[in-house]
């Protein structure tokens, strides 16, 4: 074959080819020089971050009188969902809570928290994670 057989042959093909690589070569080095992601603008002002503290409840077991100090007593809760699902009803239904149904210790644990919200609504973060439980009347 010669050369100017694997110049010429196809040529038009050829320089299409180059100049497509040459066109997505500069879009993607002008997107990381100018850090530049490719989003779904209806999705992003679709959903909205919340930060907002919470009261942490006590969850028991139905005839349980005891009475717990929790340590703290807020949680701060970052949170995902549609803006219309935060401002309505269910935005209200987020709740923080620590199991005590299984606990029979007399001294101060250190006890998991649990995020309640519905199902439309995404917890990205709390803190903190643990809460100090100690009996009221020891």
């Amino acid at each position: 074959m010669s050369l100017r057989h694997l110049i010429f042959h196809n040529f038009w093909l050829k320089m299409f080819s180059i100049a497509s690589g040459t066109i997505i070569w500069m879009a993607i080095h002008f997107s990381i020089d100018h850090d530049l992601t490719l989003s779904e603008p209806a999705a992003s002002q679709r959903f909205v971050k919340q930060i907002m503290t919470v009261p942490i409840s006590i969850l028991q077991d139905d005839g349980d009188t005891r009475d717990f100090k929790l340590s703290p007593t807020n949680v701060v809760l970052t949170i995902m969902g549609e803006a219309k699902t935060l401002r309505g009803p269910e935005g209200k239904e987020i709740k923080m809570y620590v199991d005590l149904t299984d606990h029979y210790s007399r001294t101060a644990t250190q006890e998991d928290l649990h995020p309640g919200v519905p199902t439309n609504i995404y917890v990205i973060e709390f803190k903190p994670h643990t809460v100090t439980v100690e009996p009221a009347n020891p």
